[in-house]
């Protein structure tokens, strides 16, 4: 009985924690190796949760965040931090379902702290159907 259990706990542990890494364009959109500007390393949390860290070829950790599964494809959800290729932050903010939110901190590549920005979400929403009309 107790080997059952410690198999199962196993097998929950590794299927929380696999990880997958694929390459992005510089839309951040999937692509071949060959026209890659960014590696993104996947690790699923559970079945529609994925946390990301995205390097670019340089290997610089360019960003980190969460990524949830719907509809298909995957979309940022939760806090994202963006780097500098100094390793300095970039900017800090929250994503809800694709879409950046709230406010957002920003930085100089110094680390001065630069003016927030504000996202509503209703206009990022409204601007991305515009944008993806054909």
């Amino acid at each position: 009985m107790r080997t059952i259990f410690v198999f199962t706990l196993l097998l929950f542990f590794i299927g929380t924690s696999v990880s997958a890494q694929d390459c992005l364009d510089a839309k951040l959109e999937k692509t071949s190796p060959e026209n890659a500007r960014y590696h993104r390393r996947l690790v699923r949390v559970n079945d529609t949760l994925f946390f990301a860290e995205v390097f670019d070829l340089q290997k610089r950790l360019r960003f980190t965040g969460n990524y949830i599964f719907t509809e298909g494809k995957l979309k940022e959800q939760g806090e994202f931090v963006f780097y500098f290729p100094n390793g300095e932050v970039e900017s800090r903010g929250m994503y809800k379902d694709g879409f950046k939110v709230g406010t957002w901190e920003r930085f100089a590549e110094n680390g001065a702290q630069r003016p927030d920005k504000y996202y509503q979400p209703t206009r990022s929403k409204e601007l991305n159907a515009i944008l993806n009309k054909e």
